[in-house]
């Protein structure tokens, strides 16, 4: 969907094209899901799918998504990116 012609899987080893196609599947999935980063980072790690069932068994409520979510590594990894964030707002606020 990129249209990287020639990909070879093994340049993901290079951080500079993991960033870049991690930082794009992480804006599909928050165009996804309405700009809701709890849900695109539960689709980022426990999949798409995965997250479209939680979303739909919370409605709109993204606390309640949060607490949908049955994947335990999953659970951790939205808990342990929100919490980061909101620690560097603290010490980088915006404008």
């Amino acid at each position: 969907r990129l249209g990287d012609v020639g990909f070879d899987a093994a340049e993901l080893y290079e951080p500079e094209v993991a960033l870049g196609y991690g930082a794009w599947y992480l804006a599909d999935l928050l165009r996804r899901f309405g700009g809701s980063e709890v849900r695109a980072l539960a689709g980022y790690n426990g999949g798409p799918g995965n997250a479209a069932r939680w979303a739909r068994e919370a409605g709109a409520d993204d606390d309640l998504f949060a607490e949908l979510i049955d994947l335990e590594e999953t659970r951790r990894f939205v808990r342990a990116v929100t919490a980061n964030r909101a620690q560097y707002e603290r010490w980088q606020p915006g404008p």
